[in-house]
């Protein structure tokens, strides 16, 4: 099976440092970071809600799981995050406001709505393009 390729520090810092020129650029940081920390599939990161990820003191867990239907094995396992990406986390759901709500897709589109995979993958290619539309 083809491997995904890693991105080395130097690619991770332009990835991020594009990613805070563009639109939207916490959305976009956040899911590149989640895809970078926690080895998360575009179609996995389109799926995450925030009932999954956070604690009943509404703070990121330090693990979670990823239900079956959600991975590309069709099997449930688990992910860790690790204390940045917990915090990078916990700063966007603060930042969120009146749309804190645990149902929520983790990570939406511009109208409000949850990612589908191929909008997600598109946004992947506009980050690693350098920012171009």
């Amino acid at each position: 099976m083809k491997q995904a390729k890693v991105l080395t520090d130097k690619e991770l810092k332009r990835a991020l440092a594009i990613c805070e020129a563009m639109q939207n650029s916490r959305r976009n940081r956040l899911m590149l970071l989640l895809s970078h920390y926690a080895g998360l599939r575009v179609g996995e990161i389109a799926s995450l809600k925030w009932a999954d990820i956070l604690d009943r003191e509404a703070k990121p867990k330090a693990m979670f799981y990823l239900k079956a239907e959600n991975t590309k094995a069709k099997e449930a396992r688990q992910v860790h995050l690790n204390a940045k990406l917990q915090k990078e986390l916990a700063g966007y759901w603060a930042q969120l406001d009146k749309w804190k709500k645990p149902e929520r897709a983790v990570i939406e589109s511009q109208k409000g709505g949850p990612f589908t995979s191929n909008s997600m993958v598109q946004a992947f290619s506009r980050i690693y393009r350098g920012g171009g539309n």
